[in-house]
């Protein structure tokens, strides 16, 4: 029996051949007008047919449904705690990778949680030999899960745990984190309860905690009595013994970042005066946003590290609600402390510093001042004075600055600017950023330019538009600067874009007046300021945001 050379075509070209003879076919006008229409539903039909076939064959619809189900619940949820690192799958890059996974990827399947035995025991099973990241809350009480994890312990990584809500007994019964897991480099405790004594001075994983590396404590208010000879990070809400966190400190000796935040340290009786500072000869950043001004002094004057070669954020909130602390003084003078001097930086000093203004009283301001490895950054919830002028003097040596920043000048930050301008005898650079936001006030800050050599002027927005009225009134007020002429003066312009209206109209009345003009085009929103690597933006730590 002989096969039909068709059936020898692939699908393809069968499926050309036909389309090829119905095309001549309704060229010769052979095929009716009702046929045609009937055709015509006929290949819409077999094209919704190809698409649902092909959309079925996806590596996605290949996905089991509680992988599907993990997925939706991460996207409605949003609820992802916050414990000092990224939280896995807590990204939406990430979430959206999971839609090319495949279940032969056993990285996936690695998290797990005490929801229901049966999904736990499939994902241990898909997981095989990856490393674990483990969800544990003390309340629940899931005798199968503590069994689990005992079982698969030595595989756990990542390990999140909750305490009880609740004061019943049989919680109380539950054992601290009782597992064996000493592979765990990523440690998480959060409190659940209201009350804490029954796991005061409690040792967590049976006191294997050598490689743990980061390690978040949200409102607790105790510590563990574990040693972290392997612990970089550190990250700490709530309330919490001032003498307790000294005494916990010198169990992490390779201690790198540690991150106080809406922390209330309290028990500062119990400190000794005069006693030996904690060494902590690895701290290279340090982030204390504490509710009282006192417990600040007493943990910076604590605390033994290199000042210069270390990255210290004061976050200060809302003065009014924090006034009682500071009765009898005008301003709280949250950084004239003992754990700052001058003489700290003086192998190192800070030279550059910058005063950002907060546009609104519920806004942050900061000061930021740097050297070549860290610095010193105070923000504050509300605008800068001329109050801060004193702050600024004690901790930093304005003698040693060489360049100078001013973002969102407004005549309270020019008021300030006069009168640190005076202690600045090294001042060479003065940065204006934003200053289209207020000519006036840029006006008032050319006059007592005088020593300084570069003027470097940064804008938001392109340069320099016909209709844009505060624009020009920046370029003419710079143009107005006859005195920098002959004095080696230098003016940089740094903007997204500059518009051919510069060129032609603004930079030849701008050259008559300066000895140099230039022009920096960055689309970003950088200001042109050297930021060292220790200041930026930590992706282990994202409570540490970069200054």
């Amino acid at each position: 029996m002989e096969c039909d050379d068709n059936d020898r075509m692939p699908t393809r070209d069968q499926l050309a051949t036909f389309i090829g003879v119905l095309e001549e076919n309704v060229l010769n006008e052979t095929v009716s007008t009702d046929e045609l229409g009937a055709i015509n539903k006929l290949l819409k039909s077999s094209s919704l047919f190809i698409l649902r076939s092909t959309n079925a064959r996806r590596p996605i619809n290949r996905l089991p449904p509680e992988t599907l189900r993990m997925i939706f619940c991460d996207l409605m949820s949003g609820k992802i705690k916050d414990v000092g690192w990224r939280h896995t799958h807590s990204r939406v890059c990430d979430v959206l990778r999971l839609s090319h996974v495949l279940t032969h990827f056993p990285a996936f399947w690695t998290s797990i949680r005490d929801t229901h035995p049966a999904e736990t025991k499939m994902f241990l099973g898909r997981s095989k030999d990856q490393s674990l990241k483990v969800l544990a809350a003390a309340e629940r009480r899931s005798d199968w899960f503590w069994d689990i994890c005992m079982e698969y312990g030595l595989s756990i990584q990542e390990l999140h745990w909750v305490s009880g809500k609740g004061n019943e007994s049989e919680v109380a019964t539950i054992p601290t984190l009782d597992i064996k897991a000493s592979n765990v480099e990523r440690l998480s405790l959060s409190r659940a309860a209201k009350d804490q004594a029954r796991y005061s001075r409690s040792s967590v994983l049976r006191g294997a905690t050598t490689k743990v590396k980061f390690l978040s404590l949200n409102n607790m208010n105790w510590l563990p009595a574990n040693r972290f000879p392997a612990l970089t990070h550190l990250t700490i809400s709530g309330t919490l013994s001032m003498p307790d966190l000294l005494s916990f400190l010198p169990h992490c000796p390779n201690l790198q970042s540690l991150i106080l935040r809406s922390c209330r340290l309290v028990d500062r009786h119990g400190l000794h005066n005069g006693g030996a500072r904690v060494q902590m000869p690895q701290l290279r950043r340090l982030s204390l946003d504490l509710e009282l001004w006192g417990p600040l002094e007493d943990l910076l004057s604590n605390l033994g590290f290199s000042r210069p070669a270390a990255a210290v954020e004061v976050v200060i909130g809302d003065l009014t609600s924090r006034s009682e602390s500071v009765l009898g003084m005008h301003f709280p003078n949250t950084l004239l402390i003992s754990g700052f001097s001058h003489g700290d930086y003086a192998e190192q000093p800070l030279t550059r510093l910058c005063l950002k203004q907060s546009p609104s009283p519920r806004r942050w301001s900061s000061i930021l001042a740097l050297n070549d490895v860290g610095g010193i950054c105070s923000k504050f919830l509300g605008p800068l004075d001329l109050q801060h002028a004193t702050m600024v003097q004690h901790n930093v040596a304005l003698s040693h600055i060489t360049e100078l920043w001013l973002e969102g000048a407004d005549d309270t930050l020019y008021h300030l600017f006069c009168a640190l301008r005076r202690h600045m005898t090294s001042l060479r650079t003065l940065n204006i950023v934003h200053s289209e936001r207020s000519h006036l006030s840029l006006a008032l800050c050319l006059h007592v330019l005088r020593r300084t050599q570069t003027l470097r002027v940064v804008f938001g927005r392109a340069v320099y538009s016909p209709d844009d009225g505060e624009m020009r009134s920046v370029i003419r007020e710079l143009s107005r600067m006859r005195a920098m002429s002959g004095k080696g003066s230098r003016l940089i312009l740094r903007a997204p874009t500059f518009l051919p209206e510069y060129y032609e109209t603004a930079a030849p009345s701008l050259a008559r007046n300066w000895d140099s003009v230039e022009v920096e085009v960055d689309t970003s929103e950088d200001i042109g300021m050297a930021i060292p690597p220790l200041c930026q933006a930590d992706w282990e730590s994202p409570l540490w945001e970069g200054w």
